[in-house]
Formats: C-alpha cells, structure tokens, sequence
C-alpha cells in the first residue's frame, strides 16, 4: 500500500508541473498584454500610452524578465505558499484563496451529498423495478439530468424564479457562522443544481451494477436458503454494486471543481470558482496559474483517494 501511495503521489507531482507549464506557456502566448491592461485600468478610451510608465509596470509585475525566470521564480514560490499579488486589486492571492475556498469546499460536499442521496435510491428502484413503468420514468428523468447542461439548468432557474416568484440570488455572501439559515439558502439551488446533474449519471451507473450483482449465483443461492429479500440486496448485493458507483462519486467530486466556475458565477457565490473566471477575464497571470494548480491538485488528490476507498469497500483489492 505504502509503495503505491509513493507512485501515486510521484505521477500526481509531474502531472501537477505538466498542468502548470501548459497554463503558464498558454497564458504568455494568448494575445493581450497585463502590463497594458493595468497601465489603463480597462479604459479603452486612452490612446497615449508612456512607453516609460509601460515598462516600469513590466518591471514592476516581472514581465520584463524571461520566462523561463518567471516560470521557475513562480513555482518556487508556489512551493513556499507565495502565491504572489494580484496585479489590479493588490492583494495576497495566498489570502484570497484562504477566504474563498471554504465557499467552494461548502458548495461541492452539497452537491456531494444531495447527488449521492438521490443517485443511489433510484439506481437501487431502478433495478429492482426493472422494466417496469418506474424503471422508465426514473431513467428518462436521469437521461435529462446527463443531457441538460448545468449552466443551462441554472439559468432557467433563475429565469423562472425572477419571472414567476420575482426572486433573485443575494448579492452579498452570508457565512455559515453568522447566519446558518440564510447560508443554506443561498448554497441550497446552486447545489441541487450540480446534484441534479451529477446524480444522473451515478443512478444509471447504480442501476447497471445492481443488475449485474444481482444475476450472480452467490444471489440466487442466497435466496435458495431463504434469506430474506431485504437482506439479500442490502447485505449481499449492495455492497459490491457500489464499487463502480465510488468511482463515479470520486470522479464527480472533481469535476465540481470545473462546474463551480459557471455555477458560482450564475449564483453570485464568490467561491474560487468565480474568482478564477475574474481573474481569466483581467488575465491576472498569478491568479490564474496559483487556481489552476489548486484545480489539478484537487482532481489528482480525489481520483487518488477513490482509489484507496476500494481496499476499504472490497476486501479483495490489492495494492502490490
């Protein structure tokens, strides 16, 4: 086990600097320039620029360096936990992420748990009820949760509550300490949302493995000795129709990383999700990069993790 968690963290490293050169070789070769767009603060009226006041903005931001310098000069101090200033607001970017990454974590263990409580009862109806009419209206709803996009979902919502009920997301975050209810309420929709969409497919992949559990012959022996029914697919079946399931859980808790950027800007939540879209949009290369790498991070950190579950659901997964 020991010898694999090395592997695995070792591959996680050199993916995680791949990630980090590909978006900071992305970011200089995309057309724009920082040093031009802090020099007019988004102003495109102003068409004298002062090459002088220009280059000492580069120089102040460490543009004017090679970027084989910045590169290396960014990942170590990636490593040191300097994640560097924002080049139009100032701030520690090491600070924002602190203070905005309890918004996102909150928002994915929802989602988390509203699409698993769904996802799974339904798989298990589904198999159990199988080609029945119940079968058929369960999956056809999973089918829309996989086809309908999340963004998509999200705006209707928006849509029908500003045009039916004249109701709109707060503007101004409230933090579970201070107001518990009004927290919830705001995380409730943008989570049920992600659910929604990220239970689709677990309950379809639930409603797969549980067919194929259940038409083995340790089952149909199970029943043959008279074992109840409740206690044949709880005790016998369930467990091992989860393991495809975990997989599908674990992948889902790392691309919420990906659907946190749309939905929490469509909800006004001022998670890391929206604060990278602000930072993509002012090319604020610090931002960006330090986000990014925090994103790769978390999909390695969760597949790693689904991993190492296995050995605890079954029993007869290895690491050698």
């Amino acid at each position: 086990m020991q010898a694999y968690i090395i592997r695995r963290l070792l591959l996680a490293c050199l993916t995680v600097a791949m990630v980090s050169t590909l978006i900071f070789a992305i970011l200089r070769i995309a057309p724009g320039d920082v040093a031009l767009m802090v020099y007019t603060q988004g102003d495109e009226s102003i068409q004298e620029i002062d090459p002088v006041a220009l280059q000492a903005i580069r120089e102040q931001l460490g543009l004017d360096v090679p970027l084989f310098q910045q590169y290396t000069t960014w990942v170590t101090n990636m490593l040191m936990l300097d994640w560097g200033e924002s080049y139009f607001h100032g701030g520690k970017v090491f600070d924002d992420w602190k203070r905005k990454l309890p918004i996102t974590l909150q928002l994915a263990f929802m989602t988390i748990t509203i699409s698993t409580i769904i996802a799974i009862p339904i798989g298990i109806v589904m198999a159990l009820r199988q080609d029945t009419w119940v079968d058929y209206l369960l999956r056809i709803i999973s089918l829309g949760g996989i086809s309908i996009p999340s963004f998509w979902f999200a705006t209707m919502i928006l849509v029908v509550g500003l045009y039916f009920f004249s109701w709109s997301p707060r503007l101004d975050y409230i933090s579970f300490p201070e107001n518990p209810i009004e927290n919830i309420k705001m995380f409730i929709l943008p989570a049920v949302t992600l659910g929604w969409v990220t239970s689709a497919t677990k309950s379809r992949m639930m409603r797969s493995s549980m067919l194929e559990v259940l038409r083995q012959d340790y089952i149909r022996t199970a029943h043959a000795k008279g074992l109840r029914y409740y206690v044949v697919v709880v005790r016998h079946a369930l467990k091992n129709a989860l393991l495809p399931v975990i997989t599908i859980i674990g992948i889902s808790f790392a691309l919420i990383a990906g659907g946190s950027v749309i939905i929490e800007t469509i909800f006004q939540l001022p998670g890391i999700g929206r604060f990278l879209v602000e930072a993509m949009n002012q090319r604020d290369y610090n931002i960006v990069q330090a986000l990014v790498a925090f994103f790769s991070v978390w999909i390695i950190f969760a597949n790693l993790l689904v991993d190492l579950t296995y050995g605890v659901v079954d029993p007869r997964v290895r690491y050698d």
